[in-house]
C-alpha cells in the first residue's frame, strides 16, 4: 500500500507576487536607459546593469519552484518520505508513532529554520513553540499530523493526510530491509553553493586582472543616480574587493546550504547574489575606464 502527495506547480505555490521585483527592475531598467538616451549617456551601462539583475532576480523564484518539485509525502513499502524541499527524511513505518496537533499552542511554528514559506506552504526545518525542532510540510489548512520517531518531529498537514494514521499502521506490520531504504535526493544545492562560489571568485579575479592597468588610482566605487561618482577608493583595495566578497558570499552559502544540501532554493539565493556582484564590479570597472577616459 502507498500514497503519495507531492506539489511542484509554480503558480499554486508562488503566484505571481514572486515574479515582481524582477519585473520592477526590469522596468526601471527601460526607464532609466530611455532616460539616459535623452540626457546622460552614461546612464546607459547602468540600464545595462539594472537589466542584468533583473534577469538574476528572475532566476530566484524559478530556483524556488524547482525545489519544490516533488516535496510532500509518500507511504511506500513500510517507509515514509517526508520531502521538505530542504531536506528528506525517511522512517521506517513500524518506528513512528502519530496523533493530531494544532496549530495553536506548543505544535505552533515558532521560528523558520531552513525552508520555504509562500502562502500556504510552509516546508522545512522548524522550531516549534515548544522548543522542539519539526520537519514541516504543511499545504492548504487541513488538519496537522505529528508523526515521531526520527530525529526530528514531522508535521504534516496536506489533501490525503487523514488516510495517513491508518496506512502506517498497516505497513507498521510489513518487514523492511535496508535495501528497501529510498536513496536520499543528491546534495544539488551544496554542489552549486560550492560551484558558483569557486566560479564567482575566478572571475572577479580575472576581471580584476583584466582592468588593472586601466584604471585610475583612486577609483570611484559608488555613483548617484545621475551616473556621477561620488565614493572613492585606492586601486589596490578596488581590485581585491570584488574577489574577497565573492569568497564571503561563497563560504556563507556553503555554510547555509550543508544543513539541507539538496535545497536548490537556498544555494541559489547565493548563486544569484554572487552573479549580481559580478555584474556590479563589471559596471564598475567600465565606468571608471570611462571617466578615466574622458568618454
Amino acid at each position: 500500500m502507498g500514497f503519495h502527495i507531492g506539489y511542484g506547480q509554480t503558480v499554486d505555490v508562488l503566484g505571481v507576487w514572486a515574479y515582481i521585483p524582477c519585473v520592477i527592475l526590469l522596468g526601471l531598467a527601460v526607464g532609466s536607459y530611455v532616460y539616459a538616451k535623452r540626457i546622460n549617456a552614461r546612464l546607459k551601462s547602468m540600464s545595462l546593469l539594472l537589466a542584468l539583475i533583473g534577469v538574476v532576480t528572475l532566476a530566484l523564484p524559478v530556483l524556488l519552484a524547482l525545489s519544490l518539485t516533488d516535496t510532500g509525502w509518500s507511504l511506500t513499502r513500510g517507509i515514509l518520505t517526508v520531502n521538505t524541499g530542504s531536506g528528506t527524511v525517511m522512517v521506517p513505518a513500524r518506528d513512528v508513532h502519530s496523533a493530531w496537533v494544532s496549530s495553536r499552542g506548543p505544535w505552533g511554528l515558532s521560528e523558520r529554520i531552513n525552508g520555504t514559506s509562500a502562502g500556504d506552504l510552509q516546508a522545512g526545518h522548524f522550531l516549534l513553540n515548544n522548543n522542539q525542532h519539526a520537519m514541516v510540510f504543511e499545504y492548504g489548512h487541513g488538519p496537522i499530523l505529528a508523526v515521531a520517531g526520527s530525529s526530528h518531529v514531522i508535521l504534516l498537514s496536506s489533501p490525503g493526510i487523514k488516510s495517513l494514521p491508518g496506512a502506517l499502521h498497516k505497513a507498521a506490520a510489513n518487514f523492511v530491509n535496508a535495501s528497501a531504504m529510498p536513496v536520499s535526493p543528491p546534495p544539488y544545492g551544496l554542489d552549486l553553493s560550492i560551484g558558483m562560489g569557486i566560479l564567482s571568485v575566478i572571475i572577479q579575479g580575472a576581471m580584476s586582472r583584466h582592468f588593472a592597468s586601466r584604471l585610475p588610482k583612486q577609483v570611484a566605487i559608488h555613483f548617484g543616480l545621475s551616473g556621477q561618482p561620488n565614493g572613492y577608493s585606492s586601486k589596490k583595495v578596488a581590485l581585491w574587493l570584488g574577489p574577497s566578497i565573492s569568497f564571503g558570499l561563497g563560504v556563507l552559502g556553503i555554510l547555509v546550504s550543508l544543513p539541507a544540501a539538496s535545497n536548490i532554493a537556498t544555494a541559489g539565493i547565493f548563486a544569484a547574489m554572487e552573479c549580481v556582484m559580478v555584474l556590479v564590479f563589471w559596471w564598475m570597472f567600465r565606468m571608471n575606464v570611462h571617466l578615466s577616459s574622458g568618454t
